[in-house]
């Protein structure tokens, strides 16, 4: 048996917003590291909280970035929070893109319940999650 799930990308044509939360980051690194191998071309933001500097992948992923220029990534430090607002502010048009969200599973279901409740329909969220991390 392979592996399996719906974290993926099926249509990289798509606007795509990674919304990631510390170790959350790394699926999509595994995603921008694939796509940007293969060269097809990376329609992403990649929205990552951190809780300091110590931002993992940051080289691979600026290098992506520095690759693809419909790629951007924002960082969000400490008590720089990805909430509401700023997600209206990286994502002019929220019935477009595909929404992302990777973190430990408290984040996650957190940004679920915002997300549907900013309008976002179900089928443009797709969900993973790291157990046994804490989240504020």
């Amino acid at each position: 048996v392979g592996p399996e799930g719906d974290f993926i990308v099926i249509d990289p044509a798509t606007q795509l917003i990674f919304i990631a939360g510390g170790i959350g980051v790394t699926p999509f690194h595994s995603i921008l590291s694939d796509m940007d191998h293969r060269k097809v071309p990376i329609n992403a933001k990649l929205l990552y909280a951190n809780r300091d500097n110590q931002i993992v992948y940051q080289r691979e992923l600026e290098e992506i970035q520095s690759r693809n220029p419909n790629f951007k990534i924002h960082y969000f430090i400490g008590e720089d929070k990805i909430d509401e607002a700023a997600i209206r502010t990286e994502v002019p048009d929220l019935a477009q893109p595909i929404f992302y969200v990777s973190g430990p599973e408290p984040m996650v279901a957190a940004f679920q319940k915002m997300l549907t409740g900013m309008g976002i329909s179900a089928d443009h969220i797709k969900t993973d999650f790291f157990p046994g991390y804490d989240w504020p």
